[in-house]
């Protein structure tokens, strides 16, 4: 039981090709979030956002993006990530190891209604 058997290649190559289609299709929502967020601000709907690097400070934090927005004299900011993944150990994964950061579901079939419902969700008190 000490010694680790190894991996079929077959094995390892779908994995490998899973993984590159999940961060394709992260880096595409991401994208599209950017675009979403920007239509938000033009909007009036929020007053501005960042989108943080990959591997950037915030990034490691589990941020994806800050939006932030003024109403009433109050600043406030709200920092979020997303995901494709609607599979609940990931949502777990990422609960445990970025506990306080909201995580915004947004599956292929989500209409951009419930998307903005969602982040202006994070202003309320």
């Amino acid at each position: 039981m000490g010694k680790r058997e190894k991996v079929p290649r077959r094995i390892k190559e779908r994995r490998e090709r899973k993984s590159r289609r999940g961060a394709e299709r992260g880096r595409k929502l991401e994208d599209w979030m950017r675009k979403f967020l920007k239509e938000m601000m033009d909007r009036g709907e929020i007053d501005g956002f960042s989108a943080h690097a990959p591997h950037s400070i915030a990034d490691r934090e589990g941020k994806d993006f800050t939006v932030w927005r003024q109403r009433n004299g109050k600043h406030k900011r709200a920092s979020f990530n997303i995901t494709i993944s609607m599979r609940m150990n990931a949502w777990n994964n990422f609960k445990m190891k970025h506990p306080g950061v909201p995580l915004i579901a947004i599956p292929p079939e989500m209409k951009p209604e419930r998307v903005r419902e969602r982040i202006l969700e994070l202003f309320e008190e």
